[in-house]
């Protein structure tokens, strides 16, 4: 989950001077794990009015199948990827893409 241009100078300024979370730095935010990093980036997104989400459809994988799909502002960025990180993927960076064409 990479940011550039534009999008990933907001976020930094962003998280280093009004996420509300204290003495933190760039460093500090790579060496999360990528769950706590998507949160993050979901607060920054919400910040700038733009939804971003993981939707799941189905069951458990020991009973079935199961389908994670990434939207942006409700529209689906894409879809039946093998895992929920996947799909996180995908959603930032078709935040990002948007984002960058504002």
């Amino acid at each position: 989950m990479k940011l550039t241009g534009q999008t990933k100078i907001e976020f930094e300024k962003w998280l280093l001077n009004e996420s509300g979370l204290i003495n933190v730095s760039w460093k500090w935010f790579l060496a999360l794990h990528y769950s706590l990093q998507w949160g993050i980036y979901q607060d920054f997104a919400d910040s700038v009015g733009v939804e971003i989400q993981i939707a799941i459809n189905g069951i458990p994988k020991h009973f079935g199948s199961i389908e994670y799909y990434a939207l942006v502002e409700k529209q689906y960025v894409a879809s039946r990827l093998k895992t929920r990180q996947e799909e996180r993927n995908a959603a930032i960076e078709k935040f990002n893409e948007m984002y960058n064409e504002k």
